[in-house]
């Protein structure tokens, strides 16, 4: 977001809702962290220093007081930027706009079309907020986002330390030391919370038996799965003797 900071961030993040009305209105679920990203990457909650974690609690009063301590005791105007093809991120826009009203928040809603709305998030210039969807499945990839030339970094975020930690996480190959990293730097963002994480999913993938060289690969890149297409094969005899 754009031209307001970490302090009006971590407001958004304080108030954003309660858990039940996000779980119905998004339609998520309570999803298990250990499903998606492996242990030694993260904490519960509770483990958290007392600066991160208290932006997990819902609190309005809070909210409000963050708000006129960053200069905005009556709240602000923003425009939303979201992808009007995208039903389920209209309904997102809708949540945010009617939970963050209720701290003085005026959200203005603008649906764009495809172009202009990757457009904005490609040369990172956009209103105040914009509403982005994308999945990876590696921890590591995901902190990387959020380097300085991350290429998904559409908050314009910098920071040195994370940036070094990230780039020493990227050149280690010891799995429990990698993780250490990416906590250490988890804990950088979690403080400045560059962008809301609003909901995520795990998306399941199953394949035959009989398709050979593929490990369940979610994607190289950006949701791309040529690669790994182009490397598998199919075993015919194993398809043929299960009776396809």
């Amino acid at each position: 977001m754009r031209g307001y900071g970490a302090a009006i961030l971590q407001v958004f993040l304080v108030f954003f809702t309660d858990e039940a009305t996000r779980i119905s209105a998004l339609r998520t679920g309570a999803l298990d962290m250990a499903t998606i990203v492996p242990a030694a990457y993260w904490d519960s909650l509770d483990k958290l220093p007392e600066r991160c974690r208290v932006l997990y609690d819902y609190n309005p009063t809070l909210a409000k007081k963050m708000l006129a301590d960053a200069g905005y005791p009556d709240g602000f105007k923003m425009t939303l930027d979201v992808l009007g093809s995208d039903p389920a991120a209209l309904d997102r826009a809708a949540l945010l706009k009617d939970q963050w009203a209720k701290i003085g928040i005026d959200v203005n809603i603008k649906a764009n079309d495809s172009t202009t709305q990757w457009g904005y998030f490609f040369n990172r210039q956009y209103a105040d907020g914009l509403l982005l969807l994308y999945g990876t499945s590696n921890p590591l990839t995901a902190f990387s986002y959020y380097t300085s030339d991350g290429w998904l970094n559409a908050a314009n975020w910098s920071n040195k330390k994370y940036d070094d930690l990230m780039a020493r996480a990227g050149r280690e190959v010891d799995d429990m030391k990698r993780a250490s990293l990416c906590k250490e730097a988890g804990l950088i963002w979690l403080e400045y919370v560059p962008v809301l994480p609003l909901n995520c999913g795990a998306t399941s993938i199953f394949w035959w038996p009989w398709v050979k060289n593929y490990y369940g690969e979610r994607n190289v890149g950006n949701l791309d799965t040529t690669p790994m297409l182009a490397r598998a094969w199919i075993d015919r005899n194993l398809k043929k003797s299960m009776g396809h």
